[in-house]
């Protein structure tokens, strides 16, 4: 039975991709395909990397507007623009804190990459990383669901304590034997993080390939558990509201393209949920994890659109019909 597209509720934030065209960012209602356009810059200008407040109030982004690549902040309507920083080699990757006063992203320095925080309202920007043994790129960085520390990609993940600034290996004393880790995601209650680990295996001589696996442990990095293997690419891990299923894109061989998986943490294999799509990519849990959104593109078509489905792929409704690319996609409640 197919859902009536007004009990769906909430809206979509996106941001559209081009090269030569401006990227900017827009909001869609989930049920109603009404669109709307937020930023607006000219040919060549990005604005991109959209993430949401947890109250859904606030969206923080990157932006080219002045010539570098800055934070800023917006109302989730598209008012009050506000730029955070002013760097000379861009700052990306910004997040917020679980009571939203926070916002952390990556920035260089003397050192490296380096991540940063800031106040939400553009104060007290300050740096917590430093440069450790031969590790000069931190990036990608995600808070723990108490906000008191920050979850980092530096080859391994790492995590930094706000308050002390001491920064530990997850992994120092177990650890796959894998050659990368990224694309870390934590669980509601904070217990546990998923992310992929990358294997990067010999084909013969001058010819290799990467193999990844997705990985969920404890907070702390006790009992990793494999639960998935053997995708060449895999990313945009997402945990369900409740915290009991996992949602990531994985192609399975050279060449494949990119799907949507679910899997729920107690079974053992994931689930292709969008086998009727020839790609599809950036999943989002609707809040109230019934439902999850994607974007894709239907065999025979040459245009990507917004989707929302249900967790296991049926009743896949399209709510954008626009001509522009889209990524970066985040399912914020009704009421914001």
């Amino acid at each position: 039975m197919n859902a009536d597209a007004n009990n769906i509720t909430g809206k979509i934030v996106f941001h559209s991709t081009g090269f030569d065209n401006p990227i900017n960012i827009f909001t869609v209602d989930a049920g109603r395909k009404k669109i709307r356009q937020l930023t607006d810059s000219p040919a060549k200008v990005w604005n991109f990397s959209p993430a949401v407040s947890p109250d859904g109030q606030m969206i923080v982004f990157n932006s080219a507007r002045n010539g570098s690549d800055e934070i800023y902040t917006m109302n989730i309507d598209g008012t009050e623009q506000k730029r955070l920083t002013d760097s000379k080699n861009g700052c990306y990757t910004p997040c917020f804190s679980p009571d939203g006063k926070k916002i952390a992203f990556q920035m260089a320095n003397e050192e490296g990459w380096m991540i940063y925080l800031v106040n939400s309202d553009g104060t007290d920007i300050r740096p917590i990383t430093r440069k450790t043994d031969d590790s000069r790129v931190h990036k990608n960085p995600v808070f723990t669901a108490d906000g008191r520390s920050i979850i980092y990609e530096s080859g391994s993940l790492c995590i930094v304590d706000i308050s002390t600034g001491e920064i530990k290996s997850i992994f120092a004393q177990e650890s796959p034997d894998y050659h990368t880790y990224k694309n870390v995601a934590v669980s509601p209650d904070g217990r546990k993080i998923a992310f992929e680990a990358g294997l990067c295996r010999s084909l013969g001589e001058d010819d290799y390939e990467w193999v990844y696996t997705i990985f969920t442990s404890n907070i702390d990095g006790s009992e990793l558990t494999k639960i998935s293997d053997g995708f060449i690419t895999a990313s945009d891990i997402k945990f369900s509201p409740d915290g009991n299923i996992l949602a990531f894109v994985g192609a399975e061989k050279l060449k494949h393209q990119k799907h949507i998986y679910v899997m729920r943490l107690d079974d053992s294999e994931p689930m292709k949920v969008t086998k009727s799509f020839r790609k599809a990519f950036s999943p989002s849990f609707s809040p109230d994890g019934s439902r999850i959104a994607f974007v894709g593109r239907k065999r025979g078509e040459k245009r990507k659109h917004i989707f929302t489905a249900r967790v296991d792929g049926t009743d896949a409704m399209q709510i954008t019909d626009i001509s522009i690319s889209i990524n970066s996609l985040s399912w914020v409640p009704a009421q914001c």
